[in-house]
């Protein structure tokens, strides 16, 4: 592990590497820490399946997030296709975040209205959805608190930090491609 990439790290983030016993950052994640934490363009990490694409986007947004605690709000939204790869990475980042006290909460279809609605109470740090539940929770109330229409959703989200878009396919003409 770069001595150099591993002190950029958030010293928390840094005890749950070692508490899982990493001895190094994968390649993908060793090249993804500066460039995020910089934010001068947009970053896409482009590797094989179990190759550590999560924690190269988590790691530095997470650090980002620990160096700017008086900010609140949501900080990182995260969009993937599937509700089950939520639930996975949910399980991933409550882990992750342990030591940084930064809340981690889901939010598709199989998520409870009361766990919604104390994230409509209590905006704060990482949301994990699905388009399909990005789309309808920015138009409707079913279940949750009002006024929740588009512009409360959104303003939930008017600190946020960074967009973490899985599989998805940018035409921005301004970014970064990490690959391995």
């Amino acid at each position: 592990m770069s001595a150099q990439v591993l002190s950029l790290i958030d010293k928390d983030l840094r005890r749950f590497m070692f508490k899982k016993g990493w001895q190094e950052l994968k390649p993908i994640q060793n090249n993804a820490v500066k460039p995020i934490l910089e934010r001068k363009t947009d970053v896409i990490i482009s590797a094989s399946t179990a190759s550590g694409k999560t924690e190269a986007a988590f790691l530095p947004a997470l650090t980002a997030i620990a160096s700017s605690k008086e900010l609140k709000g949501i900080r990182i939204l995260y969009v993937s296709p599937l509700k089950a790869l939520i639930n996975d990475q949910y399980r991933r980042l409550e882990e992750m975040t342990e030591f940084l006290d930064v809340k981690v909460t889901p939010w598709h279809g199989d998520v409870s209205a009361s766990k919604k609605n104390k994230l409509m109470d209590e905006p704060e740090g990482v949301i994990l959805t699905t388009p399909e539940s990005l789309e309808y929770s920015s138009t409707t109330c079913s279940g949750l608190k009002t006024p929740c229409r588009i512009f409360s959703m959104w303003s939930l989200m008017s600190s946020m930090l960074l967009w973490v878009l899985k599989e998805v396919i940018s035409y921005s003409l301004n970014y970064t491609v990490l690959k391995t």
